[in-house]
C-alpha cells in the first residue's frame, strides 16, 4: 500500500508508506518499498522517473531518481535525485543519499545532502539523517531545511527513540532546530500491559533546565483478544493545573478480527458533554480492504469521503478511487492506478484529479534490473516458518535469532518477541506479516492464521 499526499487529503492504509512529494522523508519511504525489495527473481529497482500532470492528457517528465552505486549484495549505497527547472529544459541536482549497513543488511545510517544552487555544490552538513539498530528499529531521525539565500538551516525536527532489551519502544524525544542547535521540546513515554499492548502514551513538554511538565496523553483499552477497543485522549492545562477531556475513539471489529468501524467523539467543554465527530466504516473482500467511508460531520454528509481499492492476484493494489459526498450521491474526484510486470514488480503509478474534466496529476515509472549477486546466497539461507497456515504455535527456524515482529492486515504490530516459538492461538483469522531479524539478515514471511 502507499501513502499519497495531495492538497485535499492525507491517506494512510497499510504497510510501508509511499509519498509523491519528493521530500527527504518520502525518498526513504520509496526506497523502503522498492529499492530494497528482494523479490524471488532478484529484481532490484534502479530508477524512478517522475512526471507532473499538465492539466491535459500529457505528462511532463521532470524528476529522476537513480541508484548510482550498490554493494556486492545489490543493496543501494548512493541514491541521486535530479529535477527539471519549471518552464525550461534544464536539469539540476536536488540531493543525494548515502547508505551504510549492518552485517545483517539492515540499514545502519542514511545521510542526505541537498544541492546548493548558489555555490553549485553539495551542502557540507546533512539535511536528512536516519540511524537504526541492527534489528531495524529507528534510533535517530531528523530533517532540517536549508535556506539557500541566507546559507543556513532555519528549521528542523529531530526524533530520538529508546527501546528496552526486547526491542520494545519505551520513549521518543522530539527536538527542534533553532538555527544553530538542537533544543529539547517534547518527550513521549510509552507504557504496556502484560500482553505487550501499548496502553498509555504520556507526552511531556520541556520547560527549561531539568523541568518537564505533562502535556498530552493517550490511553488505550484492549479486549481479552488483545484487540484495541478504545483510545482516550486528554490534554493538560498548565494554567488550571488539571487535565481536560479532548476526544475518544471506539473501535469495533468483524468476527474475523478485521476492523469494522472507527467512531470518534470529541468533548464540548462549554456544554460539558461528548458530541459525535466522525465515523469510518470498513468493508472487505476476503483479506483485502475494498473500501471504507469517512464521515467527518454525521449531520452533514457533504464532509464525507469514500476510499475504494482493487487488487491483483498477488494482493498488490491496482487502483484507488476517492469520492466526496455531493447532492446525496458519491462523486469520484481522485483516482490512482498501479501497473505491474510479470514478476509482480511495480512498473508505474499515476494519478488524476477531477477539475471540470479529468486531468493528470502525478506519475512515476519504475525501471528494474536483474542482479546476479550475493543476494542469491542470502535468500538461499535456510529459514523455515511453520506450520503455515498456523492455528496455535508458530515456529521460527533460523540461526542466531535476534527478534520476531508480527503485523496484522491493518499494519498493526501484534507481537514483538525473541522466542523461536510464538503462540498465535488468540490471533484473529487472516493474513499476517512476520519480520525475522537474525544476526545475518532480515527476513519477511507471510503466514495465514486459520
Amino acid at each position: 500500500m502507499k501513502k499519497i499526499i495531495i492538497s485535499l487529503v492525507f491517506i494512510v492504509i497499510f504497510g510501508l508508506s509511499f509519498s509523491q512529494n519528493y521530500s527527504f522523508n518520502s525518498s526513504f519511504d520509496i526506497l523502503s518499498k522498492n529499492h530494497f525489495k528482494f523479490s524471488k527473481n532478484l529484481w532490484l529497482l534502479d530508477t524512478v522517473l517522475g512526471f507532473s500532470g499538465l492539466g491535459t492528457s500529457d505528462w511532463d517528465y521532470d524528476q529522476l531518481e537513480v541508484v548510482s552505486s550498490r554493494n556486492d549484495k545489490g543493496l543501494p549505497l548512493v541514491l541521486e535525485l535530479s529535477e527539471k527547472i519549471v518552464g525550461t529544459a534544464l536539469w539540476v541536482n536536488v540531493y543525494y543519499g548515502v547508505y551504510s549497513y549492518f552485517d545483517n543488511d539492515t540499514v545502519d545510517q542514511y545521510n542526505v545532502k541537498e544541492w546548493n544552487t548558489q555555490t553549485n555544490n553539495w551542502n557540507n552538513d546533512v539535511s536528512y539523517f536516519l540511524q537504526k539498530q541492527p534489528d531495524g528499529n529507528v534510533l535517530i531521525e531528523f530533517l532540517r531545511y536549508w535556506d539557500n539565500e541566507y546559507q543556513y538551516f532555519y528549521q528542523g525536527n529531530k526524533e530520538i527513540f529508546s527501546y528496552d532489551n526486547n526491542g520494545v519502544l519505551t520513549s521518543k524525544e522530539d527536538q527542534d532546530w533553532d538555527g544553530s542547535n538542537w533544543t529539547q521540546y517534547l518527550n513521549t513515554i510509552f507504557f504496556y500491559d502484560e500482553n505487550g499492548n501499548d496502553t498509555l502514551e504520556l507526552q511531556q513538554m520541556f520547560l527549561g533546565g531539568s523541568q518537564w511538565r505533562d502535556n498530552w496523553k493517550i490511553a488505550r483499552t484492549y479486549d481479552d483478544q488483545n484487540m484495541l477497543i478504545q483510545e482516550f485522549e486528554t490534554g493538560y492545562d498548565s494554567y488550571y493545573d488539571e487535565w481536560y477531556l479532548h476526544s475518544k475513539t471506539i473501535f469495533s471489529y468483524y468476527p474475523s478480527g478485521k476492523l469494522l468501524q472507527q467512531f470518534i467523539q470529541r468533548y464540548d467543554e462549554n456544554n460539558q458533554e461528548w458530541y459525535d465527530f466522525s465515523r469510518s466504516d470498513y468493508y472487505y473482500n476476503d483479506d483485502d480492504l475494498v473500501w471504507y467511508i469517512e464521515e467527518y460531520d454525521l449531520e452533514d454528509l457533504s464532509y464525507s469521503l469514500k476510499y475504494e481499492y482493487t487488487y491483483n492476484n498477488n494482493l498488490d493494489e491496482t487502483s484507488f478511487f476517492l469520492y466526496s459526498y455531493n447532492n446525496k450521491s458519491w462523486t469520484l474526484f481522485y483516482k490512482v492506478f498501479d501497473e505491474y510486470d510479470a514478476n509482480f514488480n511495480q512498473i508505474s503509478y499515476y494519478s488524476q484529479m477531477l477539475d471540470g474534466s479529468w486531468q493528470n496529476f502525478l506519475k512515476e515509472e519504475y525501471l528494474w534490473n536483474y542482479y546476479q549477486t550475493n543476494i542469491q546466497n542470502a535468500l538461499n539461507e535456510e529459514i523455515s516458518v511453520y506450520p503455515n497456515p498456523v492455528e496455535t504455535l508458530l515456529n521460527i527456524d533460523v540461526e542466531n535469532l535476534i527478534s520476531v515482529q508480527i503485523f496484522n492486515s491493518l499494519g498493526q504490530k501484534v507481537v514483538t518477541s525473541t522466542s523461536n516459538v510464538i503462540d498465535v492461538s488468540n490471533f484473529a483469522k487472516g493474513n499476517y506479516i512476520v519480520i525475522i531479524n537474525s544476526q545475518e539478515r532480515k527476513y519477511y514471511k507471510k503466514v495465514v492464521k486459520k
